[in-house]
């Protein structure tokens, strides 16, 4: 399996961070955004389902990072999400045997199309939960080596374990929309097992 190069990984992280962060939001931006700051600063609870990942780590980001308003510490933590979202897709790309020409295309379609953008600069909830959705396509691979290395049952159990996981902790952490990763995830995944499994005794 090809593995990615971790300088072009973070030099696309790099990239995308910088051009994200020069269009960053420094005041509150339009919508919920004046509440998810408060609730960052003030260690409170927004409107359902909470979002309680993005708070605790918003606030974790927001003291590390002592540098302007908190409104726009939570814009630049939304460039370091989307950033992070693209670089995971071109890891994965480049995982699945893309060129990386391919990979690079692929992670850049991503981060500069209209609706990500528009995410991955102002103080949204919808930026955390990119690097999930991003990587998702690289769960079969992990599925299949565990498979490869482990026993059937053990095989199964860290497949279970792993999404049951992604379902009930971070994908009731982050928007409705997003959540669905996890219980989708966890499907997709026992069906891939199954099916390793029918490939083996065939």
């Amino acid at each position: 399996m090809i593995a990615p190069a971790p300088l072009g990984t973070l030099a696309l992280f790099a990239l995308l961070f910088t051009l994200y962060a020069l269009g960053s939001c420094r005041s509150i931006y339009v919508g919920d955004s004046g509440e998810l700051v408060t609730a960052v600063h003030t260690l409170g609870i927004p409107h359902p389902s909470g979002y309680p990942l993005y708070v605790l780590l918003g606030k974790l980001w927001s003291e590390l990072l002592p540098l302007g308003s908190v409104a726009w510490r939570m814009s630049l933590f939304s460039c370091v999400c989307a950033a992070a979202a693209c670089s995971a897709l071109y890891a994965v790309g480049r995982r699945l045997r893309l060129a990386p020409i391919a990979a690079l295309f692929a992670a850049l379609v991503l981060g500069f199309s209209p609706s990500f953008w528009s995410q991955a600069n102002v103080q949204r909830v919808y930026a955390l939960g990119a690097p999930a959705a991003a990587s998702s396509p690289r769960l079969p691979l992990v599925i299949g080596g565990s498979y490869r290395t482990s026993s059937g049952k053990r095989g199964f159990y860290s497949l279970a374990t792993t999404g049951v996981g992604a379902s009930l902790g971070y994908g009731g952490s982050v928007p409705p929309v997003v959540g669905g990763w996890g219980p989708t995830g966890f499907v997709g995944a026992i069906a891939v097992w199954l099916a390793l499994r029918v490939w083996r005794r065939l």
